[in-house]
């Protein structure tokens, strides 16, 4: 009897059979596995949330500018070519509304606004925007290629003015500063409202920390001077925000395509062509800018990537858009478009499409 009731019960040392080992670590690599996915998406929302917030945040800092510094207008956008293209066009393009011309003209009005009594040297503006002025003369020297682009505009307006008011850009404090006293990474120091921005997170820069971006260098009593056109990251972000005026004319072709130059002045590396959103409202066929008469604050999202952008530019023909132009919020937004974030929606492309 006592030999029988013992058999019936293990003893203290007997061990899991491989099977029953093999089933607990099939159930702790599904835990796993849903916890690592749970914790992916987590730190996703969070970095996504992130780059809204701070773009909320440049949103209400350009309000601010066009409240108490730009006169009641908005900072105008500044291209007038794609992917590197010099003075886009010509001056007397009548078929182009919205030609070079116009986008001189609207540096002049704003940066009349911003400062009425200035005396900037035209062929500064004139090279702001594209246009080589290569004679002598106050601000003379190559232009920036298709004008300043979406994504230098962010810091360009933001980052504050001298407070010479006949001067604003070149001025004490200004965007200008002696190139042969301050190096390449100057133009920050005394500038009134780079506060705004981490300028941890200014660049693009090279791996020592210096600036590899656009510039314009110019001579004043044969000393060299210079505007960076820095660029605005999120964190751990290769992409820059980029910043569209949508308060001015109406949108054309010719007038969508913004340049953006990327990390590097490698007139051969690869560069990314980013278009504003468009909306087309119902029964219209000719588009308009998304938050009309305002702006529009983009970044291209958690994945880094801005997809084919190009979806967004209509070709017209007999004022009907291309059957593979997109429109917001309808869409479809997918795949790398998807992810995009924009101030105008509560989150990317993909959740206005979704609402």
């Amino acid at each position: 009897m006592t030999t029988s009731r013992n058999s019936a019960f293990r003893t203290p040392h007997s061990a899991f059979t491989l099977v029953e080992l093999l089933v607990v670590i099939t159930i702790i690599g599904i835990l796993a596995a849903l916890l690592l996915v749970a914790a992916t998406g987590a730190l996703k929302a969070g970095n996504r949330a992130r780059i809204k917030a701070e773009i909320d945040n440049l949103s209400q800092a350009v309000e601010t500018y066009r409240n108490d510094v730009g006169g009641g207008s908005y900072p105008p956008s500044c291209m007038t070519g794609a992917a590197g293209n010099p003075w886009n066009g010509t001056r007397s393009n009548a078929d182009n509304i919205y030609n070079n011309t116009t986008v001189l003209n609207d540096l002049r009005r704003h940066l009349k606004k911003v400062s009425p009594r200035h005396r900037e040297p035209e062929k500064l503006l004139d090279r702001i925007c594209g246009e080589d002025e290569t004679g002598s003369g106050p601000g003379a020297g190559p232009g920036l290629k298709g004008g300043m682009s979406a994504a230098e505009a962010l810091v360009f307006w933001l980052g504050g003015f001298s407070s010479d008011p006949t001067a604003p850009l070149t001025g004490p404090g200004g965007l200008s500063y002696d190139r042969s006293t301050l190096g390449v990474n100057g133009g920050l120091e005394g500038r009134s409202n780079i506060g705004i921005f981490d300028v941890g997170r200014m660049g693009p820069r090279d791996d020592d920390g210096n600036f590899i971006g656009r510039f314009l260098e110019y001579d004043v009593n044969g000393t060299t001077w210079r505007i960076n056109f820095w660029q605005y990251y999120p964190p751990k972000s290769t992409k820059p925000y980029m910043y569209f005026d949508a308060s001015r004319q109406a949108p054309l072709e010719q007038s969508l395509s913004a340049y953006d130059p990327g990390d590097t002045v490698d007139p051969n590396a690869a560069k990314d062509v980013v278009y504003p959103i468009l909306q087309l409202q119902p029964g219209a066929t000719v588009p308009q800018y998304a938050n009309k008469d305002k702006f529009q604050i983009l970044h291209a999202g958690i994945d880094d990537e801005w997809g084919n952008m190009s979806v967004f530019a209509p070709r017209f023909g007999g004022n009907t858009p291309n059957p593979s132009f997109l429109s917001y919020p309808t869409g479809p937004f997918t795949g790398e478009i998807a992810d995009t974030i924009v101030n105008f929606s509560t989150g990317t492309l993909e959740d206005a499409q979704e609402q």
